[in-house]
């Protein structure tokens, strides 16, 4: 069995299997009883063709057990990163979209916050012809640029570039109103995953705000570890093995995307040649069977040893636990909110993720509506390129240094720097005086640098 040949059977079982625990054949199979069955129920409601989501993470040490499990680190300076790390958060907003037709957008924002003043943030924004790339703080306008005109661009030069279109591919794993789609019984998985979710208790109702509106949410928690989560997957493997509808679907899938590849000559954008095509073709006609066995027992294979390892208090793999939490609306049965906690070796993290909306309530940014800079034009135009680096320094790169964020952090920095060790205090301060010295003119200190070296002129 090749190695690509595993990688394509691979990524269309994991396809199959997370889709089939989580779409609407599920509904049938659940009523509202108790808190499983109630999750399980809420979890078919979502629609994930569009979605909008936030995400939120926090993380603290605890030095006294930091130090335990990592005897060379000194307390002191645990305490420091301690102290700076309290006061930066991180968040993220995902928006995304797509449909049977292959259509897609994906928006990503990232933010940082220091002392609850904004830090620095970042957009990247794709849709099936081009594609956009913020820093709101630094960057004088967002980049974008279409597909096309970057294959054109390097045609142009003398370089080959080809483009495949993904829309064909997505309507094929996308299909669920073929025969074989229809053929499959996701509820054989459901088992596992009850298992998994035994410990589920009701929490009461809590109020949470999730993009600017408020929620009285149902709230569901448990305690798990990994080792559960893996035994899950590996109940769920073990399933697929019996599980004849999959394996005649997954080899439909398979049969149409090369079927796809050899009319559409895509495979050999890829690097493939007629050989590999049918060599894919005979082994999907004469191995699939043992093929399909084989990966989803070297699946579990690999599993287990992850057990194994995790019972053997030697091995270093840590059974790490933690709490899980899930909001729910009852109102409409959507599941609003995922919350986890963990620590390991003194480090503690919690992370919520929000769904803000669903379906057509979801709102994205469409590339073009806004004020941008061609990627091309900037590589293509000096003027145009010298004008916009002049910008991102002197106005976004001095801005950003001389931030209320930037200046907090360095001053907590001097400040908390006082209980380092010399060697490391001494480090920290040389930071905070460089800081100091330059700030003022920084932006264009680093312009002049920029025309000196790149274009031969100085200002």
């Amino acid at each position: 069995m090749s190695k690509k040949w595993k990688i394509i059977l691979g990524i269309a079982v994991a396809v199959v299997a997370i889709g089939a625990v989580s779409y609407s054949a599920v509904q049938d199979y659940f009523i509202k009883s108790n808190p499983v069955n109630y999750l399980m129920y809420a979890a078919t409601q979502q629609n994930f063709k569009a979605v909008d989501a936030t995400a939120e993470m926090d993380f603290s040490l605890d030095p006294q057990a930091f130090q335990e499990a990592n005897p060379d680190a000194d307390i002191e300076t645990v305490t420091f990163i301690n102290d700076i790390l309290s006061n930066l958060d991180a968040s993220m907003n995902v928006k995304m979209a797509y449909d049977e037709t292959g259509a897609f957008d994906l928006y990503e924002a990232f933010y940082s916050t220091y002392n609850g003043n904004d830090l620095l943030s970042a957009v990247v924004q794709v849709d099936e012809q081009q594609f956009l790339f913020d820093i709101p703080e630094i960057l004088p306008t967002p980049i974008t640029e279409t597909y096309q005109n970057l294959i054109s661009y390097y045609e142009a030069d003398g370089s080959t570039a080809e483009m495949i279109d993904m829309k064909p591919y997505v309507q094929i794993l996308m299909n669920t109103s073929d025969d074989a789609a229809k053929a499959l019984d996701p509820t054989i998985y459901l088992p596992a995953v009850q298992t998994f979710l035994e410990p589920l208790t009701s929490a009461g109702t809590e109020s949470v705000d999730i993009g600017g509106t408020t929620y009285k949410l149902d709230k569901l928690v448990m305690d798990t570890n990994y080792s559960d989560m893996i035994q899950m997957m590996v109940s769920m493997l073990e399933s697929a093995k019996t599980d004849e509808a999959m394996k005649a679907f997954v080899k439909n899938r398979l049969e149409a995307l090369l079927t796809q590849l050899e009319t559409s000559g895509d495979y050999e954008k890829l690097g493939m040649t007629e050989i590999d095509l049918e060599d894919f073709k005979t082994e999907l006609d004469t191995n699939y069977d043992e093929d399909y066995a084989s990966f989803l027992d070297e699946g579990i294979a690999a599993y287990q040893d992850m057990l194994t390892q995790m019972e053997d208090s030697e091995s270093g793999v840590p059974n790490i636990t933690m709490t899980l939490a899930f909001y729910i609306d009852g109102n409409d049965m959507l599941i609003r909110r995922v919350a986890y906690d963990y620590s390991i070796q003194g480090i503690s993290i919690s992370q919520a993720i929000s769904y803000v909306a669903y379906g057509d309530a979801v709102e994205i940014p469409v590339i073009g509506d806004q004020e941008s800079t061609g990627l091309i034009a900037l590589t293509e135009d000096p003027d145009t390129l010298n004008a916009y680096v002049q910008e991102l320094l002197m106005t976004g790169v001095d801005g950003f240094v001389n931030s209320q964020a930037v200046a907090d952090l360095m001053k907590d920095l001097d400040e908390k720097s006082a209980s380092l060790p010399s060697y490391s205090q001494e480090e920290v301060q040389s930071v905070v005086s460089g800081y100091e010295m330059y700030k003022d003119g920084i932006g264009e200190m680093l312009y002049n640098y920029y025309l000196m070296f790149f274009t031969g002129s100085y200002q």
